[in-house]
């Protein structure tokens, strides 16, 4: 073969590449190549400082200012209005979410890209109809509806509109940089706060090159406040009482040693998973001394226990779950009526009356449990008092509660007691005084008592089950970021147009002439071997 025969050889073969190649491109290069440029963010022109987007966002006004420390030093001064919707100015950038007013970062933001198999719109070419794109908030997918043509500043624009209302959502990990976090990990009730999410935003795009030339935001966070009428279950808490026994000396006859203990109730509580109107409880009463503060030793120390609770009636559910009790757990939020209520008695582990005896001076419902040669179960006896087994013990007591009139809640509670040894002798059967005591909650308790009412008055029944507006957010691109994102454009269409007309059609057409080079030389060379040769005479 000679040199043109090879140069025709080598013309038809890089022909056939090029040609094979520009219809590769165009078909899987060019596609894979823009998908790759839709993902990075690495290509959007501002910098990690740059306010992109400005707006306002709203809050309860309970969150501006405070951290999840100062929140819970406050929060028994609480009122409804602490949870009236307060808009402040607010800017956008790479990193998170600035206040105008301080600069300080309110929200921070990590900017991740979608996953390759999220939807979104296509790059380039968009159509007057609607797509399927990706929502970060609600972890799925949601349309964009298209709505009409517009402009910005000349430029042509398609505008698509997202339309989410009340969409339940996982609002955790959703918190201010202070701290204030909005999901319901750190209340202090175990309860399931439902959140919903709602979106009209729009995004305006270039069709060209689905570049967003403008994106209006339109987010709110609405939940549902809990319902405090009905019991809820503390996740965990601890009270204290002093306790004042007297008991005949075992040294010096006809004295009587008194001691002062410091009770303490420890207590937890979460609701049934099985059934949400229950919430199962458990306590342990612990003793301690109160010079030492060490604990008493175990024989002398409080029972423990776990019992099931309705949340509507505050009744014991009995036999569910192992509870021995029955009777009212406790008086009714909001509905302590001026009646007797059947109580469980844990000093004689019976159901017994707690009768209603009017109101204090302060006008508070007091009621009062009143017992007589009451029978002793030693082995739950709520008392410090070493008692010998085999043994019949009778008490008196009295236990009395104060409720606060208006809230239902618990303001105080005492119990006054004389315990008995009951015996035969051969005079007949007798009784000897045992001890006596008196247990009074403690200052600190009594104080947040009060508070705990008066934060039901204020803010938890007026509340309880209304629907509340905890986020919004209203921003769009600043005028900065729009001539930018109109710059960026204009640059894309420049690439687009190069990845998906210029560079594979450069290569077809050439691929074409290397093609058709060698099939004209090959042909005019035939001609030229085949034509009859004419000699002229010389």
């Amino acid at each position: 073969m000679d040199t043109v025969g090879k140069c025709m050889v080598i013309s038809l073969i890089a022909g056939s590449i090029l040609l094979t190649t520009g219809l590769i491109w165009n078909a899987v290069v060019s596609p894979m190549v823009i998908d790759q440029f839709a993902k990075g963010g690495s290509s959007l022109p501002f910098s990690d400082d740059e306010g992109v987007l400005e707006g306002n966002m709203g809050l309860p006004s309970l969150a501006w200012g405070k951290d999840s420390k100062e929140f819970e030093d406050s929060m028994f001064d609480l009122t409804s209005s602490d949870f009236t919707l307060v808009k402040e100015s607010v800017y956008v950038t790479s990193l998170g979410l600035y206040s105008s007013d301080d600069g300080d970062l309110l929200m921070h933001q990590d900017l991740k890209a979608n996953s390759s198999k999220d939807p979104s719109f296509p790059i380039g070419g968009l159509k007057k109809k609607d797509y399927l794109i990706y929502s970060s908030f609600l972890n799925e997918s949601t349309d964009a509806a298209y709505s009409g043509t517009g402009s910005i500043d000349g430029n042509e624009v398609y505008t698509y509109d997202i339309n989410i209302e009340n969409e339940p959502i996982d609002i955790h990990g959703m918190k201010l940089e202070g701290g204030f976090d909005f999901s319901d990990e750190n209340l202090p009730i175990d309860e399931d706060i439902p959140f919903f999410y709602s979106d009209s935003t729009q995004y305006l795009m270039d069709p060209r090159t689905s570049v967003p030339l403008d994106i209006r935001l339109n987010l709110s966070v609405d939940l549902v406040f809990p319902d405090f009428h009905h019991l809820q279950a503390l996740k965990e808490n601890v009270s204290f009482a002093l306790e004042t026994t007297r008991s005949p000396s075992q040294t010096n006859p006809g004295t009587y040693d008194e001691t002062t203990l410091l009770v303490a109730r420890y207590f937890a509580g979460e609701i049934d998973r099985n059934d949400p109107n229950n919430a199962i409880f458990n306590e342990r009463f612990v003793y301690y001394d109160l010079e030492t503060g060490e604990p008493l030793p175990p024989d002398q120390q409080g029972t423990s226990s776990t019992y099931v609770v309705d949340r509507t009636d505050f009744r014991y559910v009995t036999g569910y779950m192992g509870t021995e009790r029955s009777g009212y757990y406790q008086f009714p939020i909001a509905n302590a009526e001026a009646k007797d209520y059947p109580m469980w008695d844990v000093i004689t582990s019976t159901e017994r009356v707690a009768e209603y005896k009017g109101q204090s001076s302060s006008g508070n419902k007091v009621y009062e449990m009143v017992l007589e040669d009451g029978k002793l179960d030693i082995d739950n006896l709520l008392l410090p008092i070493q008692l010998t087994p085999f043994r019949t013990y009778i008490m008196d007591s009295t236990q009395t509660w104060e409720i606060d009139d208006v809230s239902g809640t618990m303001l105080n509670y005492s119990i006054r007691g004389t315990v008995y040894v009951r015996f035969s002798s051969p005079l007949g059967t007798r009784e000897e005084e045992v001890a006596t005591f008196e247990m009074d909650l403690c200052k600190n308790t009594t104080d947040t008592l009060l508070k705990v009412a008066r934060l039901f008055k204020e803010l938890l029944l007026p509340l309880s089950g209304e629907r509340i507006v905890a986020f919004t957010l209203q921003a769009s691109f600043t005028d900065s970021a729009i001539r930018k994102m109109i710059g960026l454009s204009d640059d894309v269409a420049i690439y687009l147009t190069l990845l998906r007309k210029f560079t594979p059609w450069v290569e077809v057409g050439l691929g074409i002439v290397f093609m058709v080079v060698p099939v004209v030389m090959f042909g005019y060379r035939r001609y030229s071997r085949d034509r009859p040769v004419i000699f002229e005479r010389v």
